[in-house]
């Protein structure tokens, strides 16, 4: 069986796929299980959607209709024009949706009853007032890779990310209750096939505000051991199952409490900060030895 994996990234550059980790661990992933894959930029599989029937198919061209990896930067309507056309994506576009929108995966939470931040849309007049004693955690509503979060302290602050040279339109800037025992530090679980693979725990640089690795954070195996507590795998299944997600990444934050620092023994207490359909892999294979481009690649040939 052939793989494809529709991949948005700011190369159009197929021969420079080989260097990138994350896409050569794919591969190996696939060739390990006897199978290929097949990279596409989303310019060219959207090309081919748009083809007559009577045209010949080029070489080059994306596959008949099978599983297709969804990676990246690739916009929802591509990947319901796949689907449409045949494809099994994964993830699906409504998974996709749910976890690249902050504000619906707020709502999902919510829905499910599990302990997530409170949040609120900038332009939502029932929203608390962030003032200095109460800190708010700022961020675009589809941002990824940490982007843009940070905290505000006042309604000032507030208004100069809505209308500072980089504006973010009020509607599409998220606010979230700062959960200040977890500042700098996050806990990633990584689920496909509907069980947990593998977790870590993200550490930001010192007086840092988020864990990404692409902000300067790393990624190790938490104080309290490599596997989270049964309670908390069930919390990441009922939320990926929810979402419809195969694989991805539910993004915990500490809450406070005694056990705020994880350490071994402690009942850990913990709210869910976001999902993710399109996580990188390549700090948490490092941290965890985990064979994590496997499980992903399983998880579509399911």
């Amino acid at each position: 069986m052939t793989l494809a994996a529709v991949w948005g990234l700011e190369t159009a550059d197929y021969g420079w796929l080989p260097s990138f980790p994350p896409a050569r661990r794919l591969a190996e992933a696939c060739e390990n299980r006897g199978h290929a894959l097949r990279f596409f930029f989303p310019r060219d599989a959207a090309r081919s959607l748009a083809a007559p029937p009577s045209v010949a198919r080029s070489p080059d061209d994306p596959l008949p209709p099978g599983p297709c990896l969804i990676r990246g930067a690739v916009d929802l309507a591509l990947v319901r024009d796949l689907e449409a056309a045949g494809w099994r994506c994964v993830n699906p576009s409504r998974a996709i949706g749910v976890a690249t929108d902050k504000l619906e995966t707020q709502r999902l939470l919510d829905a499910l009853g599990i302990p997530t931040p409170r949040a609120w849309l900038a332009s939502d007049p029932a929203r608390p007032r962030a003032i200095a004693a109460r800190p708010l955690v700022a961020k675009p509503r589809f941002g990824s890779r940490g982007a843009g979060v940070r905290l505000v302290r006042g309604e000032e602050e507030i208004a100069a990310i809505v209308g500072g040279d980089d504006a973010i339109p009020a509607d599409r800037l998220l606010l979230q209750d700062f959960v200040a025992a977890s500042q700098g530090r996050d806990l990633r679980a990584f689920f496909a096939s509907d069980r947990v693979v593998a977790v870590a725990e993200r550490r930001g640089p010192p007086g840092a505000l988020v864990s990404n690795p692409a902000r300067g954070g790393q990624s190790l195996v938490p104080d309290f051991g490599p596997r989270l507590p049964a309670e908390w795998e069930d919390v990441v299944l009922r939320v990926a199952r929810a979402a419809g997600l195969s694989y991805g990444t539910v993004d915990f934050l500490y809450a406070g409490g005694s056990d705020a620092h994880g350490a071994p023994g402690d009942r850990l207490d913990l709210t869910v900060c976001e999902i993710n359909a399109m996580p990188g892999f390549t700090a948490l294979e490092e941290a965890t030895g985990i064979d994590v481009a496997d499980a992903i690649v399983a998880s579509a040939l399911d």
